[in-house]
C-alpha cells in the first residue's frame, strides 16, 4: 500500500516507484524533450544521408516494406514543409498528425492542468478498425502494380 501525499500525487511517483511516470510531470517533460531532441535532429540531418538514424530491419531482412518505412524520411520533409515529399514517403503516417496532435494536447492538459479532460478508452470497434487499415496499407505497398506502388517508398 503506498502513501498518498501532495507530491506523490503531482509527480506521479509514489512508494512503488515510477508506476505512473508517463502520466507526471517530470515524464511529460522528459517525453517532451526527447521528442523535441529527435526532431531537431530530423530537422539538422537528412535520414537518407545519414547514418546516425535507424534503417528499417523488417525492409532489411526481408524486401518488404513495414507500414512504418519511410516514417523518417516524412518527418524530415514535413519539418522542411515538403509536403509532397512527405506524401510520397508515407501517406499513413502524415494522415495520422492531426490525430498525434490531438492526442499530444489532451496528454499535456491532463498532465498540466487541474481541469483534466476524462480520458477517453478506444472502443474495440476502433481498434480493429486501425489494425485493419494498417494491415490494409502494409499488404497494399507491397504489390508493384500500379496504382498501388505509389505507397512504397521511393
Amino acid at each position: 500500500m503506498t502513501r498518498d501525499t501532495a507530491a506523490s500525487r503531482m509527480t506521479g511517483i509514489g512508494q512503488t516507484g515510477f508506476q505512473h511516470w508517463p502520466g507526471s510531470r517530470p515524464g511529460h517533460a522528459c517525453i517532451t524533450f526527447a521528442a523535441v531532441v529527435y526532431a531537431s535532429a530530423l530537422t539538422l540531418w537528412d535520414p537518407t544521408e545519414s547514418q546516425f538514424f535507424p534503417r528499417c530491419l523488417f525492409f532489411s531482412a526481408s524486401g518488404l516494406h513495414c507500414p512504418g518505412c519511410g516514417v523518417q524520411r516524412a518527418a524530415h520533409a514535413v519539418l522542411h514543409f515538403r509536403w509532397m515529399d512527405a506524401l510520397r514517403f508515407n501517406i499513413l503516417s502524415i494522415c495520422v498528425i492531426p490525430f498525434l496532435t490531438l492526442a499530444y494536447c489532451r496528454w499535456t492538459a491532463r498532465v498540466w492542468f487541474l481541469s483534466k479532460p476524462p480520458m477517453r478508452r478506444p472502443r474495440p470497434t476502433s481498434i480493429r478498425l486501425t489494425v485493419a487499415a494498417v494491415t490494409a496499407f502494409w499488404l497494399l505497398r507491397n504489390i508493384p502494380i500500379p496504382p498501388l506502388h505509389l505507397l512504397s517508398p521511393p
